[in-house]
């Protein structure tokens, strides 16, 4: 942006505005030309990264500031969240580039975090797990003002080969839950298959937020190896489920017979789930037991939402909202896979022919 600037002698100056990073930097010129000549040269240095920080702190080096960085991001995270981002920098990122100050890093230092990450075997969701890292630490010296411009910001993360969906047909999850009608944790296994709840969020429900007069839950806690804390995915804290008439069914059954005075998944000697047990060991036991495909306990959720979107009357805004996403895109990206079976069913529904 230039600005004409008239003086009370009639003589004009010209001041430039450009935006680097969200900093404004200014300038004035006596003519028009040398100013448009001084905002070319800034967008384009801008674009191509090569203007310098003028910040003191850039002077640091990487593992200097990643201290300070690492104790303000990870305030207020969960403990397992602080313990992902010390790995990525104790193992994967200060090895390679600790030594190097911020204001020297180049977009060429990423590439060798990204070769140092490779000939370790890692896989591409790894990998991409420490590149977020680094790429997040720079993103917020700039956000600081420490740097003008991340030298990470065309880093590219490696591209994740999609994931199959996972999930149980009806038949299946009959099957399960037949099988397994005595095992002591069925009712916890109907409650998951019946409402998408998460392994954590079954393992923190309480009775205070089991609602049987008008057939709700209320997602509020989650627990796991860490210990209880109140859940903080996304606007989870407004997040109700409604109960199916299984799911209710279940919780009754638990209700009376009162495991333990608080938390509604217990073991029959009062003990509350112990989150590791139970996809480690309960679980893959109740699978083997059932002969049905092996399958994680998360894909139990996966099992429930495509087995909605499947249904004559799914609805996927609902199904969203049950989830606790944020948007149905994300809900139709995850969890809206479709057995063959059921394509078949669609594809058959129309047999046009010439007779």
């Amino acid at each position: 942006m230039i600005l004409e600037m008239k003086k009370k002698d009639k003589s004009c100056t010209y001041k430039v505005k450009v935006y680097i990073a969200g900093r404004q930097v200014t300038k004035t010129f006596r003519r028009k030309k040398d100013a448009q000549l001084w905002q070319q040269q800034m967008v384009v240095d801008r674009e191509r990264g090569v203007l310098r920080p003028t910040n003191s702190a850039s002077a640091k080096t990487l593992a200097e500031f990643s201290q300070e960085w690492f104790t303000t991001k990870v305030s207020g995270k969960s403990p397992k969240t602080v313990s992902a981002y010390g790995t990525q920098l104790e193992h994967h990122i200060l090895p390679v580039l600790g030594e190097v100050k911020l204001k020297d890093l180049k977009i060429t230092h990423g590439h060798q975090v990204l070769a140092k990450l490779r000939a370790k075997g890692k896989s591409p969701k790894g990998i991409n797990m420490a590149l977020c890292v680094l790429k997040g630490m720079l993103s917020d010296a700039v956000r600081w003002e420490v740097l003008e411009l991340s030298p990470f910001r065309n880093l590219t993360l490696e591209k994740v080969p999609p994931r199959a969906g996972l999930f149980w047909m009806p038949d299946e999850v009959t099957k399960f839950l037949t099988v397994n009608r005595r095992d002591e944790l069925y009712e916890l296994w109907v409650v998951a298959l019946n409402t998408g709840m998460r392994r954590g969020e079954l393992a923190g429900l309480k009775w205070d937020k089991v609602d049987f007069q008008n057939k709700l839950i209320h997602v509020a806690r989650v627990r796991d190896r860490s210990g209880l804390r109140e859940s903080t995915k996304t606007n989870s804290s407004f997040r109700y489920i409604p109960m199916n008439l299984a799911a209710e069914s279940a919780l009754k059954s638990l209700h009376l017979e009162m495991r333990h005075p608080e938390f509604v998944f217990a073991n029959k000697d009062g003990c509350i789930v112990d989150v590791q047990h139970l996809t480690e060991r309960c679980f893959r036991k109740a699978m083997i037991r059932a002969g049905v495909p092996r399958i994680r306990f998360h894909d139990l959720r996966g099992t429930f939402a495509s087995n909605v979107c499947m249904a004559p009357n799914g609805d996927l805004f609902g199904l969203s909202k049950i989830l606790g996403h944020s948007s149905v895109d994300m809900t139709v990206k995850r969890y809206a896979h479709l057995h063959n079976n059921f394509l078949k069913q669609v594809a058959g529904s129309v047999n046009f022919n010439g007779d």
